[in-house]
């Protein structure tokens, strides 16, 4: 079911999500989600997103073409959402890391578990009756986790609250309303393009 129900999500009610809700569901994730040896090589920043300036300077970040212009640029309202997950690397590189501390991580290991730990989080948030919405068009990665004062780059944010299920969403940027971007250019692959079943 809860498969079938999830969406990415772009527009949100006004509904406050109590943060307390927020904070069990990702300590419940974290407590089980799976790990390498453990580590758990990434950071996450959560954000009742309530600071409008800061969520406005968040939004400026997810400029979604680089070609377009901001007025042109359908921007990723994703990110307006009520509570917003930052995810960072744990460790940005060998070079810094305390030796005795055996810190080291394969960066494809970050991404992979990010993407697991994503995974965990969309559904527990689903399960609440939460919906999400995922946005890595950031860019500048540097400078949006200076912003927030994180350590390393922002990798991935989750927009987490209530879904409104509007087409269209208030820019801030250009004090505009403009219309939700549905992605259409790409045609998900048929199963039998990805999975070989050997039985």
């Amino acid at each position: 079911t809860l498969i079938d129900n999830r969406t990415t999500n772009f527009t949100w009610t006004e509904e406050v999500v109590n943060n307390d809700k927020i904070v069990g569901i990702v300590n419940n994730v974290l407590l089980k989600v799976p790990s390498k040896q453990k580590r758990m090589p990434y950071k996450i920043d959560v954000f009742d997103n309530s600071n409008k300036q800061l969520r406005n300077k968040i939004f400026e970040y997810t400029h979604r073409d680089e070609e377009a212009s901001i007025e042109d640029d359908a921007g990723n309202p994703q990110t307006l959402a009520p509570h917003l997950l930052v995810i960072s690397r744990k460790w940005i590189d060998k070079e810094n890391l305390a030796p005795h501390l055996n810190l080291s991580i394969d960066e494809r290991i970050v991404f992979m578990e990010i993407g697991i730990v994503s995974m965990m989080l969309m559904m527990a948030f689903e399960n609440a009756g939460l919906s999400t919405g995922l946005c890595q068009c950031i860019m500048n990665k540097h400078e949006l986790a200076d912003e927030l004062n994180i350590k390393n780059p922002v990798e991935l944010m989750i927009g987490v609250g209530y879904k409104s299920g509007a087409d269209t969403f208030f820019d801030p940027r250009t004090n505009t309303t403009k219309n939700v971007f549905y992605e259409t250019n790409h045609i998900r692959p048929t199963p039998e393009n990805i999975v070989t079943y050997r039985w």
